[in-house]
């Protein structure tokens, strides 16, 4: 029977990815996409706490799916985003520099810092090339100079790396970045009864093994639920919201051609707007 829940719903990818137990899946991860991105590999990792409280009252908590460290304690942020969001840039830029901010603490020299690494996973097109990865540092734009390396963003585009050649059924991708991200993408799909999930890699067979009893559980399952159910709200929402706000710029539309003395007949045939509705405007 297939698992039948997503990997990328946050309860299900903060489960597989931010186990302190299942470091080693994180690792696998990271290590598949790291030299991508011209970083080295990684050794060990080590699992953190989510959550970095403000430092002063008023300033924002901060709140990531994945945070750890590695063993020359570099610093990674790994987030899943679900939904299509203008200000991602800011957000990644707010969240990624005060995890930077918070390494040295009042009074310390500069210099302390350690070099942090933000990974945002994007179910969605963002940028408008055909690049699903993405990798953003403090450089130079005439020299190509790097003012500084602690600094990095990742973005990973998972509906551009789908259509690039090679993209099949798990098993026969080349590279472990696309077996993992095969999993983001269609991991509700996989069987664990089927014979040839028993030869993938010790990490993604780890990774289903954890879905596969999340979704085994009442309450963990009541909790996906209604997360998918807050999800479709959300996106319900924000559609009514984009409709209304269309409706009421066509509004404003008709009431200036009714100031200009346009006839209400032109009006209707120009904007939409009901003959009835003009004279309440």
């Amino acid at each position: 029977m297939r698992i039948g829940i997503k990997p990328r719903v946050d309860v299900v990818f903060k489960k597989v990815f931010a186990s302190a137990e299942h470091s080693d899946i994180t690792r696998d991860f990271l290590n598949s996409l790291l030299p991508l991105a011209g970083l080295p590999r990684i050794a060990s990792l080590t699992i953190l706490n989510p959550f970095r409280l403000a430092d002063f009252q008023g300033d924002k908590e901060i709140v990531v799916d994945v945070h750890a460290e590695d063993e020359n304690r570099r610093e990674f942020q790994i987030e899943m985003q679900l939904k299509r969001d203008a200000g991602l840039p800011s957000r990644v830029m707010d969240n990624l520099s005060r995890l930077y901010g918070s390494q040295v603490g009042k009074g310390k020299p500069y210099g302390g810092h350690r070099q942090t690494i933000a990974i945002w996973i994007l179910e969605h097109r963002f940028f408008g090339d055909a690049n699903w990865l993405h990798v953003f540092r403090f450089r130079d734009d005439t020299s190509g100079e790097i003012l500084s390396d602690e600094l990095i963003a990742i973005t990973v585009e998972l509906p551009k790396r789908e259509v690039l050649p090679g993209s099949g059924a798990l098993g026969t991708f080349e590279t472990g970045i696309d077996e993992w991200l095969w999993f983001l993408e269609h991991g509700e799909e996989i069987d664990p009864a089927e014979s040839w999930y028993q030869g993938l890699r010790s990490e993604l067979q780890e990774a289903v093994t954890i879905m596969e009893a999340f979704s085994k559980q009442d309450k963990a399952r009541y909790t996906y639920d209604r997360r998918l159910e807050w999800e479709r709200l959300q996106l319900g929402m924000k559609e009514e919201a984009r409709a209304e706000g269309k409706a009421e710029a066509t509004r404003d539309v008709a009431k200036k051609m009714l100031a200009l003395g346009i006839p209400p007949e032109t009006i209707v045939a120009a904007t939409g707007v009901p003959k009835e509705e003009l004279s309440a405007l």
